[in-house]
């Protein structure tokens, strides 16, 4: 390969550095001056072993293969961010990827071949620069294809969800369903929206007395103010609930009435869910999956609980029994979770008086009986079910009729990178004085003793990913997740303001993490503390939030702050909700609502 220089005049030229006078003779037995001068724009020049011409580009061509080049390069490059970006996602993503990485590769591939300048060797610079408009044309069609596919799914699956229970189960449904099948929360869903599918799936808490998730308010008042739907739908909903409320499953009837008005087919009656009762979970989905077509009616709902052992059990108030509050920390065995979010947990009755009823009934306590595929004796079986005092003819025969325990949900107070969980439970008693189940079961635990429990990730309630300010509103044990978001934030080098809010009765006796408080109060990682101890004459925290209204509202819509708000739903959280709608004015409130830039966790 030689480079022929611009600058040569007829007597003189140069061939990688060799000098030749010439007056028309021939400078080697192959070409002539005169041939060099068909070449004047060309800047480079493949000769054969005999030094015959087989191949030149000029100084376009020479252009454009580097700028092939660079971009073959760029190209490699994205195609690796693309793939790390794409590759836990859907198969349709993983085909488009495979597309354009195909491109990435024929035009790197491509361009090397343009330096390849033997023609009996390589490709010209056309046929290449053809294979390469091929290949995009081919990459075109494939994501044409495959986006046209993922918008024409028959199937919507949706959930409204405030705890992240109705998303879990939706997320566990959504893996056995073809690709076809959407997966949405009904905040991002409009009414037209739904006249885009044949079915539509939901999965629907009830939050509170009755109330919607705070994200499906938007969804309800457009359907609302709908006439009826383009098309017609089927639809069924899932309903999740607690029976220990008055307005049980609430809001998936509410749902079932709205959407029946606006035209749309109900397939299915309202299935109703206390407290996460896989029975029902698994007789919807076997009623749907018979309706959509899919061939797996079955979908398994066991999940992983640990054993935690218990490393210590405080209760901080000894003056207050009636409202006695404990800390409660675990050792840490490897479980991964982020700030805000929750423990999930298996109560148990007392030991002795199980051990005393089976007695009663004449069972034998230590007789081993397989609950849960688990081997165990059998008062641990009954201790983990709701045994009503039915009689069997034997142990086995009374468990396998048993139903287990529902877990019961705890917001952590600790951080990630602590080495204990913590939680902080109130001890719980009802109008007639019968202790709760799970709250006394928990605020007796003994140190070393064992508790099953798992992870729940509470994706509403944990930090964003933006810096940015934080306004935190808690009362009584609400305070809990706020602490361990406060502690996630303290890790961060970047200070930003934050203000906790925080209400109780007394500061002498119910100044609940105040060691914690004290301690990011002088790091800087708690900027602002404002409590309000009704008893003691410091009001209401709706008193303390009306008093800085002005300094909430700048923080809110000035400086893009946002606000988490824990506790009580009755008395404290529905006086708390009404004076920010009344601070931000309730248009904003929900805009910021649907934003997530207000996060809300009430029980």
């Amino acid at each position: 390969m030689f480079s022929l220089n611009s600058s040569h005049t007829q007597t003189r030229f140069s061939i990688e550095g060799v000098t030749q006078h010439s007056n028309g003779e021939k400078v080697f037995d192959s070409f002539t001056i005169k041939q060099l001068e068909f070449f004047d724009e060309t800047r480079l020049i493949v000769l054969n072993q005999e030094f015959e011409i087989i191949n030149y580009l000029s100084s376009i061509q020479l252009a454009i293969a580097h700028l092939l080049e660079q971009i073959g390069l760029l190209f490699c490059a994205v195609i690796v961010v693309i793939s790390l970006l794409l590759w836990h996602q859907k198969k349709q993503h993983k085909l488009s990827l495979f597309a354009f990485g195909f491109v990435a590769c024929a035009l790197f591939s491509g361009c090397f071949t343009l330096f390849n300048l033997d023609v009996n060797n390589g490709l010209s610079l056309y046929a290449s620069i053809g294979i390469l408009i091929v290949c995009f044309v081919f990459y075109a069609c494939c994501y044409s294809l495959l986006n046209a596919r993922s918008q024409t799914a028959s199937t919507l699956l949706a959930f409204a969800s405030q705890s992240g229970t109705a998303m879990s189960i939706a997320e566990r449904f959504h893996k056995q369903l073809p690709n076809t099948f959407d997966l949405r929360c009904l905040s991002s869903l409009t009414p037209d929206c739904l006249g885009q599918y044949r079915q539509v799936l939901l999965i629907a808490s009830t939050y509170g007395e009755g109330a919607p998730p705070e994200t499906a308010v938007t969804f309800l008042n457009k359907m609302k103010k709908t006439q009826t739907l383009t098309s017609k739908v089927n639809f069924s909903i899932l309903a999740l609930g607690d029976r220990t409320y008055q307005h049980f499953c609430a809001f998936g009837h509410q749902l079932a009435h709205l959407l029946s008005s606006k035209g749309a087919k109900q397939i299915t009656d309202v299935i109703e869910v206390d407290r996460g009762d896989k029975d029902a979970i698994g007789h919807w989905w076997q009623q749907i999956s018979h309706f959509i077509g899919n061939e797996q009616s079955t979908v398994s709902l066991s999940d992983n609980y640990h054993r935690l052992n218990t490393r210590s059990n405080t209760l901080v108030n000894p003056k207050k029994p009636k409202r006695a509050a404990h800390r409660i920390t675990f050792k840490n065995e490897g479980l991964t979770y982020q700030a805000g979010d929750l423990l999930e947990v298996i109560p148990k009755y007392d030991a002795i008086k199980c051990q005393q009823m089976l007695r009663e009934k004449g069972f034998d306590c230590q007789q081993q009986v397989i609950f849960q595929n688990t081997e165990m004796p059998l008062f641990e079986a009954v201790r983990q079910s709701n045994w009503l005092g039915e009689n069997a003819t034997s142990a086995q025969q009374l468990v396998d009729v048993l139903k287990p325990l529902p877990p019961r949900v705890y917001s952590i107070a600790s951080a990630p990178h602590e080495s204990n969980i913590e939680i902080f439970v109130r001890r719980h008693f009802d109008d007639l004085g019968k202790p709760g189940l799970a709250s006394n079961y928990l605020c007796d635990l003994s140190e070393n003793e064992l508790i099953s429990a798992r992870i729940k990730h509470h994706a509403n309630f944990n930090l964003p990913k933006r810096h940015c300010p934080t306004i935190l509103i808690g009362a009584g044990t609400g305070i809990a997740p706020l602490i361990s978001l406060l502690k996630g934030m303290s890790v961060n080098e970047q200070r930003l303001p934050a203000w906790l809010f925080f209400g109780e009765q007394s500061k002498s006796t119910d100044f609940y993490f105040k060691d914690e408080i004290n301690a990011m109060l002088s790091d800087k990682s708690l900027t602002h503390f404002t409590p309000a101890w009704s008893r003691d004459g410091g009001g209401y925290i709706t008193e303390q939030l009306e008093l800085h209204a002005s300094s909430i509202k700048k923080w809110m819509l000035d400086d893009n702050a946002m606000i988490y708000l824990c506790g009580k739903q009755k008395g404290f959280g529905d006086s708390v909700i009404s004076c920010l709608k009344s601070i931000l004015e309730e248009r904003v409130y929900q805009s910021l609502i649907e934003a997530k830039c207000i996060r809300v966790d009430l029980y």
